[in-house]
């Protein structure tokens, strides 16, 4: 069931993709406008990428490892998040790193950190200011990747903050199905890390998600030609 889902929703991106290919060539010359239609390419290929995730997940089809620069991944989602978040809200980035190589889906990725910046946006109600940042805590052997999305929102309360992971709870009424933020905190126990809120009220709200860096396995090399593995050897590894 879930599979057909996802196959059919990757048809309807199909259309959505072939047409903004088509309204950028009637654009040619239109710097601002194609802008507008580039970004939105950048999100159907998301969602497109998102949806091939899921085929392949209901598949009973062995799964080949991916690896992504987690660095590129993260700057190429910025004028998504700013496109999405809107013009009222001032979107700040920070913070880079340096021969990361994720073992995880990079649209996975890409999708939970839009997860929270689009709970940030609602939280302040659609207009304030937002810093994405990334980082790295180098604390023990192998450290951690720190992904961080604050806003300057109302801020919650301890006894909500123990609530808004679970599945379906939301506090946007019909306007909210409750699994943004449940979708993240999966994804960081899958990848062996965890979430971590700060928050105060009448102040905002400080999520922040920590990725463990660990030394790759051999097997997760093996998809590689000699080249590739030649260059992650250097690199650190995210590994769930």
């Amino acid at each position: 069931m879930i599979g057909s889902v996802a196959h059919d929703l990757n048809n309807v991106l199909q259309i959505i993709s072939g047409n903004l290919a088509l309204l950028s060539r009637k654009l040619e010359g239109n710097d601002a406008a194609l802008r507008h239609v580039s970004r939105a390419m950048a999100g159907v290929d998301l969602g497109t990428r998102l949806a091939e995730r899921v085929l392949r997940r209901s598949s009973t089809q062995a799964q080949v490892p991916a690896s992504t620069d987690l660095a590129a991944a993260f700057l190429a989602m910025r004028p998504l998040i700013a496109d999405t978040v809107g013009p009222s809200v001032d979107v700040t980035f920070q913070g880079s790193v340096s021969n990361v190589i994720a073992s995880f889906d990079p649209a996975e990725f890409q999708n939970v950190v839009l997860n929270l910046a689009i709970n940030a946006r609602d939280a302040m109600k659609g207009r304030g200011s937002l810093v994405v940042a990334i980082d790295e805590d180098a604390t023990d052997q192998f450290g951690e990747i720190i992904v961080s999305v604050s806003d300057t929102g109302c801020g919650m309360p301890p006894e909500l903050i123990k609530r808004i992971f679970e599945p379906y709870f939301t506090t946007k009424g019909s306007g909210g199905t409750g699994l943004g933020l449940a979708a993240v905190k999966r994804f960081a126990d899958d990848a062996g890390g965890r979430v971590a809120v700060q928050s105060r009220i009448g102040l905002g709200t400080t999520i922040s998600l920590h990725l463990p860096i660990s030394t790759p396995a051999d097997p997760a090399c093996q998809h590689m030609n000699g080249s590739d593995a030649f260059e992650h050897e250097r690199a650190r590894w995210l590994y769930p």
